[in-house]
This record gives structure tokens, C-alpha cells and sequence, in this order.
């Protein structure tokens, strides 16, 4: 039996109000497994008329890491790192309910954000949330030659409805909704934190980046839960195209083919080859148990031109403890120290 689904679908617009205010709305209807209704995307209003500043107000996705805050148009691998979306689901992510900006210069970033629930969710103590989530990076060449870029990301949720966090992630792959790594609700958290640094270079047609997170889950029975997440990656553009880098974001831009393919282009377009192992253990020394999982990804990218690209990914997923984890999930996934 087969299907297919749309992983993304989206359909908005966006426009400029008095020359320093973009306002932009956005919805989504695509989904892994079964199509959905449409959902908030991004309903936010932006202000942009300090240079390097940009300040933003309604349900966007504040940025948060080097993974996502790379464009999902842009990224190497067709789904992000296990590590990256653990992350973001804490207090960022798109849709959320937030308030903050970022300001760059020509070799630094730095972005903050007041955030709560995400618009449109199921039930209304969502929005009885908390959270701020903050990132910094220096890239030491962002426009030519070879650039290093460091940086570090980080969110504290200090109010969480009913005192319940959870972190669930697919195997980066999104056939259907099931997850192998899953805590289920942790119940009685009184705070949570991730936070990790991000470190990733670019010369010409090779670029190399990995991340690396900690959560801390505080409060449970007086104690806290400890869990890690991280990934490698590299990938190179057989054809020579070099990558690259937006210091207004800092993250990187998609390949865009020298000599594309077709419509009059009568070239080969942009051939890429990548590879990322990433791993994630949310399980805490026999005190709690939320599975183990390591993936190594193979990836081949065809940039047929500047608006195509065609992806193919080959995955080996590893999952330890998985039926402990659905088990410990199925009880409510409560744990102490």
C-alpha cells in the first residue's frame, strides 16, 4: 500500500506598510502522513527601519539555532536534525506566539524573543506558557573565502502549562506521525531549559556544521532530569558552485546553479552529495526512559535551477529502548530524581 502527501504547503502573502513596517500572513496545509486544514504558519508584523535591526511582533518562528534558521527551501537534508527540532519545540518553532528582534552587523548576530504557546493550538492553557529564547554567532567571513561561523542557542521555559513538558521527534523522515523517540508528559517540571553551541564552516563548494543541545527539566520530585541531542554534517557541490552565508540570519542560503538546467539554460545544473550522522539519548541514567536514537543520512541534491531542486535521502535509523519509552510514554512518562 502506498500514499503521498504534501510535507509542505503553503499559500500567503506579505506587503510593506509605510516603508519600514512588512507585514506578513501565511498558512500551511500540508503534513506527514495525512493532510491537514490549514494552520498558522506566520501572521506577524516586522519593523525594519533601524539598519541591522529587525524588530517582530504576532506568530512567527523566532529564530533558534543554525539548522532552523536556515529556510526549509535551503536546507541540505530533506527534514532537520533530530537535535534541531528538539530543540525548537520548547519555546520556538513556527507559529509561536512571540515578541523580540535581532540585529546584525557585518560579522555578528544576536536575536531574543518573549515567547508563549503556538497560535492556533488544540486547547487554551497553551497559551499559559512562558518561555525566551535567545542566539548569538560571529562569522569571520561572510562573504568570501573561508568563513567560520559560532554561535550558540539557547531556551528557558519558566511557566509551562499544568507543569508538563514533553519532547517527541520522528526519525527525520516524514512518512507518517510516528515517533520513536518520544518522553511522553513529564509531569511536575517546574522549569526547562536547552541551550548548545553551533559551530559550522564554508570555503568554496565544501561547508561543514553541527550543533549539539542539553535539556535540563527541573522540578521533578525535587530533582531534574538531564537529556542530549546533537549532529555532524558536510556536504560538497560536485559542480564547484561556493555556499552561501546571510549574516542577517546566520545561516546559510541555498546552492544556485552556475549553469542550470533546461529552459534555455542548456546546462547540468548543481549537483551536491551530504551526509550527517546525528544522535539524541533522552534517557537518564535508569531514572527516566525516553529512547535512543542515531541516524546516518546519505543525501544527494540536484539544483535543477534557481526555483527546482530535487533530493534524494538514504537514512540507517538505530532506535534503543524504544518499547520502554512507549510504555513509560502510554503511563504519563512521569519520572523523578
Amino acid at each position: 500500500q502506498g500514499n503521498a502527501n504534501f510535507r509542505r504547503a503553503r499559500l500567503g502573502f506579505n506587503g510593506t506598510l509605510a516603508k519600514d513596517f512588512q507585514y506578513n500572513i501565511e498558512f500551511n496545509f500540508g503534513d506527514s502522513g495525512q493532510e491537514s486544514n490549514a494552520r498558522i504558519y506566520e501572521v506577524a508584523m516586522h519593523y525594519k527601519g533601524i539598519d541591522g535591526v529587525l524588530l517582530s511582533l504576532g506568530a512567527f518562528k523566532p529564530r533558534m539555532t543554525l539548522d532552523d534558521s536556515t529556510s526549509s527551501n535551503d536546507i541540505t537534508f530533506i527534514e532537520r536534525a533530530t537535535a534541531v527540532n528538539l530543540a525548537t519545540s520548547l519555546g520556538a518553532g513556527e507559529a509561536r506566539m512571540a515578541a523580540g528582534g535581532a540585529y546584525n552587523n557585518d560579522n555578528f548576530y544576536v536575536s531574543g524573543y518573549y515567547t508563549m504557546g503556538t497560535a492556533g493550538a488544540a486547547t487554551g492553557t497553551d497559551y499559559d506558557r512562558s518561555n525566551v529564547v535567545g542566539r548569538i554567532a560571529y562569522a569571520t567571513s561572510p562573504k568570501e573565502g573561508l568563513n567560520v561561523h559560532i554561535g550558540a542557542s539557547g531556551t528557558h521555559a519558566f511557566n509551562m502549562a499544568g507543569d508538563i513538558v514533553a519532547f517527541s521527534d520522528r526519525p527525520e523522515l516524514r512518512v507518517d506521525r510516528k515517533s520513536y523517540l518520544n518522553t511522553g508528559n513529564i509531569a511536575g517540571a517546574d522549569t526547562a531549559s536547552v541551550y548548545g553551541p553551533e559551530l559550522a564552516l564554508n570555503y568554496g563548494p565544501f561547508r561543514a556544521q553541527g550543533e549539539y543541545y542539553r535539556f535540563d527539566v527541573d522540578g521533578i520530585g525535587g530533582g531534574s532530569l538531564n537529556f542530549d541531542a546533537w549532529y555532524v554534517q558536510a556536504s560538497w557541490v560536485l559542480t564547484g558552485e561556493a555556499y552561501k552565508y546571510d549574516i542577517k540570519k546566520a545561516a546559510y542560503s541555498g546552492v544556485k546553479p552556475a549553469n542550470p538546467f533546461g529552459f534555455g539554460g542548456g546546462g547540468m545544473g548543481a549537483w551536491e552529495v551530504a551526509a550527517r550522522y546525528s544522535s539524541a539519548d533522552f534517557n537518564d541514567n535508569g531514572l527516566f526512559i525516553g529512547s535512543e536514537q542515531d541516524i546516518i543520512t546519505l543525501g544527494l541534491n540536484w539544483y535543477i535551477n534557481n526555483n527546482f531542486r530535487m533530493m534524494l535521502n538514504y537514512l540507517n535509523v538505530d532506535v534503543k529502548d524504544y518499547g520502554a519509552a512507549a510504555a513509560e510514554a502510554n503511563a504519563g512518562g512521569v519520572a523523578g530524581s
